[in-house]
């Protein structure tokens, strides 16, 4: 194994459950995080959907990145300044 690098074997990543919460791109903590989301909390029209965020910068001068997954689709948004930009259909 490479200097740096941790491996780990059979783990899945925590998906945090915070419906009813709408953070703007500042208040996201820096790193890779997955929330449950309602449409209602992301401005979408679906029900439920998992909300993955990469922010690599304490602040919003790199944009913050989400990619959305529903049972509608896949979407994906980036930060402007401390507001979201409108969702893109992949």
């Amino acid at each position: 194994m490479a200097s740096g690098n941790i491996t780990k074997v059979n783990d899945f990543l925590n998906v945090q459950n915070t419906m009813g919460t709408s953070p703007y791109p500042n208040d996201m903590p820096m790193g890779f995080r997955v929330d449950l989301k309602t449409g209602n909390d992301i401005g979408l029209s679906g029900n439920i959907y998992i909300v993955m965020t990469i922010k690599g910068w304490p602040d919003t001068s790199v944009s913050v990145q989400q990619v959305v997954l529903g049972d509608d689709g896949v979407f994906w948004r980036r930060s402007s300044g401390n507001s979201w930009t409108n969702f893109q259909s992949l």
